[in-house]
């Protein structure tokens, strides 16, 4: 049961007071409108002495422009049955003797016709599902109460299969149905992991750990041109306040260490203290940059004081939309510290965006390299957070090198809510990042080998993507090609919305970590895989907290010919070249570091 304090009651009528409308009279405030989203269909009680219908439920309709003082109600005397209309707080005090404190909160109508009642004495009883996207501060304390230990989920999951008693069940019974209360137990494989080389020909072998760092390593490939025009602009705060020398002993850091791992830098960058709202603060700072390094700048850097999306959105908006120019947004409290480990991941991702490559993986297994003129396609569809109706976004992204490191994105609205990527999209955003990659990495002529890795498709949609999608991609490269090409393409489908978790024994280390989860490289494809189907379950990561999941990966065609332990072993590769970290990841990424996109599609 939800019950609100003092406090609450006090912020809500701060927050639900009506504004002027600047007609002389007053309007719903914004923050009314955004409580009226929140709690429509929230099931409520009433909750009060002398109250009729205690226990009941009802559904919440939403609020109304009117309190307990100024809405009324018809009102029927009991002694000569004439109506009369009476204020809900009038009609508490003489029908209850129950004084309303918080009168001025809105009335909130109930979806049954006629129903209303003031908002402090409604409380909530029952599970409500919340339907609306957490913040960033509600999301790390989610994970951090969800997240257990594989011996503390293990151990849940056998209370709750106890506790449900599947044996006696009738129903389950009455069908001849019986569950096991064991487990089900397969065998997995541990692939080999492959070496990561960096520039100047140096390896390294993670070995089992998944993670590796970059003390005394040169990136593979780093910026085309020196940095010469780059600007650094801080935001004071009130919070992490950062001063003008703690971001200058930052700022030579920063280039020292971009030069020690093989970047150039040219220049010292302009140094701007923002003062200003954040738009106005980036335009600033990117003009600023510009006049005093007389011409484009190649990157920019902004200090920020806290964790605020709002601002990061705000900034990423402005510099990828606006002004077309790379941007990296640093925390005041990390800059103040200037630990080299942060600063070599924050130069990771900056070197990305200046066109360089982090690391590669090699391979130790003969055929799960990426064959000659191989082409690799990612591609996704995010929808909008729940109650928003904002259309669902298509991203594909095109690798741009022999072994598909880097890639080149773009994105365009897919329709509201539709999984599959409508033709005349496809067509838009894979057609100039097929030209690009044949004018480079191509040499002229176009891929001979298509793989293209979809994510977020559900099993009942693989059909669909095969006479959609993929018909959609060769009639692109035919278009492009004037209807010769006749190259082969793999389709695979990454999936990691799914149920099914392995534990190892947590104290046998050839395939389970210090925390009991599977070593990063276990495979598993039978047993729990489709018998018909080619798919497996495969772990490449570490999990830091929690108990980890595996991807699960649905081969659905396959031209080019594979044998199972190559392309499985190419995959798990790929997941050792996220040039943002220093890590193996669970998912096969197709990075985008250009900043024409952020983000990443799979």
């Amino acid at each position: 049961m939800a019950i609100l304090d003092c406090r609450d009651f006090q912020h809500l009528i701060h927050l639900l007071k009506p504004i002027p409308d600047g007609y002389g009279g007053i309007t719903e405030s914004q923050g009314f409108y955004e409580v009226h989203k929140r709690i429509r269909k929230l099931t409520v009680q009433p909750h009060y002495a002398g109250c009729p219908v205690l226990g009941q439920n009802f559904t919440v309709k939403g609020l109304l422009n009117g309190n307990a003082r100024t809405f009324t109600i018809d009102v029927k005397d009991p002694a000569t049955g004439v109506k009369k209309k009476m204020s809900v707080e009038a009609y508490f005090k003489s029908r209850y003797n129950i004084r309303l404190d918080y009168w001025e909160l809105p009335m909130v109508e109930m979806t049954k016709k006629g129903v209303y009642y003031p908002m402090e004495v409604l409380t909530i009883h029952d599970l409500n599902k919340y339907n609306f996207k957490l913040n960033e501060y509600q999301t790390s304390a989610m994970i951090k109460y969800a997240a257990s230990r594989p011996a503390e989920r293990l151990q849940a999951v056998q209370s709750s299969k106890q506790m449900l008693k599947h044996g006696t069940d009738p129903i389950l019974n009455a069908f001849g149905l019986k569950i096991e209360d064991r487990m089900l137990r397969t065998k997995a494989r541990l692939l080999p992991n492959p070496e990561i080389q960096f520039g100047g020909n140096q390896k390294h072998n993670p070995g089992t750990n998944g993670r590796w760092d970059l003390r005394g390593k040169k990136f593979l490939s780093t910026n085309k041109w020196p940095l010469v025009a780059w600007g650094v602009g801080f935001m004071p705060g009130k919070r992490n306040a950062i001063n003008r020398t703690q971001v200058e002993a930052f700022v030579d850091a920063f280039a020292k260490s971009y030069i020690g791992h093989g970047g150039e830098v040219s220049n010292r960058p302009l140094i701007v203290e923002l003062k200003e709202d954040v738009a106005a603060a980036v335009k600033r700072l990117y003009e600023s940059t510009g006049v005093k390094f007389q011409r484009d700048p190649q990157l920019v850097l902004i200090i920020v004081p806290d964790k605020n999306s709002f601002t990061y959105l705000r900034i990423k908006k402005s510099c990828d939309c606006r002004w077309g120019v790379p941007s990296q947004v640093l925390q005041a409290g990390q800059v103040v510290k200037m630990n080299p480990q942060y600063i070599s991941n924050v130069l990771m991702k900056v070197n990305a965006k200046l066109g360089g490559t982090t690391a590669r993986a090699i391979s130790k297994v003969p055929g799960a390299d990426l064959r000659p003129r191989s082409m690799i396609i990612g591609a996704d569809v995010s929808h909008a957070t729940p109650g928003s109706h904002a259309p669902s976004m298509a991203a594909v992204s095109v690798c741009m090198d022999a072994f598909g490191g880097r890639y080149y994105g773009a994105c365009e609205t897919n329709g509201e809510r539709v999984e599959m990527i409508t033709q005349a999209n496809i067509h838009t955003m894979l057609a100039p990042l097929i030209r690009e990659w044949m004018m480079n990495t191509g040499k002229g002529m176009a891929p001979e080998n298509i793989y293209y890795f979809r994510d977020g498709v559900s099993t009942g949609q693989f059909q669909q993507v095969l006479q959609t999608e993929v018909p959609y991609i060769i009639g692109c490269l035919k278009t492009i090609t004037e209807g010769k090409w006749e190259g082969k393409i793999t389709v695979i489908i990454a999936n990691k919305r799914h149920h099914v978790r392995a534990f190892p024994n947590p104290n046998d280390r050839n395939c389970a970590d210090r925390n009991g989860n599977p070593l990063p490289g276990v495979l598993i494809e039978r047993d729990v895989t489709s018998p018909h189907e080619w798919d497996f379950l495969l772990y490449s990561h570490i999990a830091l907290q929690g108990t980890s999941r595996p991807v699960h990966y649905h081969v659905i065609l396959d031209q080019i010919g594979h044998r199972p332990h190559e392309l499985e072993n190419m995959i798990y590769n790929h997941c050792y070249q996220y040039m943002r970290s220093t890590t193996s990841v669970s998912l096969c990424k197709l990075t985008l570091p250009s900043p024409v996109l952020t983000g990443s599609a799979s």
